[in-house]
């Protein structure tokens, strides 16, 4: 009877219930030392998992479902840690491995390749995923458009691959980060070099490094010196080349998903804002926060057809 009860309130109500509940439930575990010892880690884990596979979305019409599948989840990774001991310590050591076996030098040029190509592999995983479930087709922002073919994708991959053995190596070595300057036409510079990343209109998730090799050694220099100037340690770079792949991953997902973990972000730029971009050219143009386009006035036409598409589709929930 009380189940029946809790499924026939409004779905605002239920995730009230839901989450009180699986606050109950984490309080309750906390007054076990063990557990409590090791809860904001496990909440760490969790949030790292979620930002590489993110089911949430699945759950978007059954949104009270959300408290309950995440405190599984941490209670799960808590125990792990309980039984196992913290990850931290698992990591620890393979960083006291590898730094006692190799080079700095070794460690900072052939040691962040192979971190960026699995970063690669494994942050196009979800992506894949998400193109084959049928329930998250109606998040898909150009709908007129098919998925991309597997033979796109490889396409991709094939010059992502390329792109990281034989222009961000060298770049990362020193060897090729001496660029010289011309005074170029803004049109000639898009024509020659980024269009090649516009090639797919409707961009997907590795569309994110489909770029000339011009660009990628602009952006790769940009990124460098940032990490020489603000950073003193090989971790806080890779730390900071893990968000970066995250957030311009998502932005050229083809997918506006809810219940994305990005969507807590203030002034995000996201795949809707992105996938203008790609569709059209013509605005919409800052990589990661909007007030940039705000500030500049280049989200006129964006805002446009946001209010155009919004007025469609309540006009065909009516």
């Amino acid at each position: 009877l009380f189940w029946k009860v809790i499924m026939a309130m409004p779905s605002k109500h239920k995730l009230f219930i839901s989450g009180l509940l699986a606050s109950l439930a984490i309080v309750t575990l906390c007054a076990d030392a063990r557990v409590r010892s090791n809860a904001t880690e496990g909440l760490f884990w969790v949030v790292m998992l979620l930002t590489v596979f993110n089911p949430l979305s699945l759950m978007a019409d059954r949104v009270y479902l959300v408290p309950p599948f995440l405190l599984l989840c941490w209670i799960a990774v808590v125990l792990c840690q309980v039984a196992c001991g913290s990850p931290m310590l698992v990591v620890e050591s393979l960083w006291r491995i590898m730094t006692g076996r190799f080079s700095l030098f070794a460690i900072a040029v052939f040691g962040s390749a192979i971190y960026h190509m699995t970063l690669t592999g494994l942050l196009n995983i979800w992506p894949i995923m998400m193109q084959n479930i049928p329930s998250l087709q109606k998040y898909k922002i150009q709908q007129s458009k098919a998925p991309p073919t597997a033979h796109e994708w490889f396409h991709v991959f094939t010059h992502i691959g390329a792109s990281q053995l034989l222009v961000q190596l060298p770049l990362i070595t020193g060897a090729a980060t001496s660029i010289s300057t011309a005074r170029v036409d803004a049109r000639s510079i898009y024509r020659y070099v980024h269009k090649v990343h516009h090639t797919y209109t409707s961009p997907f998730a590795p569309d994110a490094e489909y770029e000339h090799p011009v660009e990628t050694v602009v952006l790769g220099t940009g990124f460098f010196m940032a990490c020489m100037f603000f950073t003193n340690h090989l971790v806080t770079m890779w730390a900071w080349l893990y968000v970066r792949l995250l957030v311009t991953y998502d932005s050229h997902a083809g997918y506006d998903l809810p219940l994305s973990l990005f969507r807590l972000i203030p002034f995000y730029n996201g795949s809707r804002e992105h996938d203008w971009h790609h569709q059209f050219f013509n605005g919409m143009y800052a990589p990661t926060f909007t007030y940039w386009d705000e500030l500049f006035g280049t989200n006129a036409q964006f805002k446009e057809h946001e209010s155009k598409r919004l007025a469609f589709q309540e006009e065909k929930a009516k």
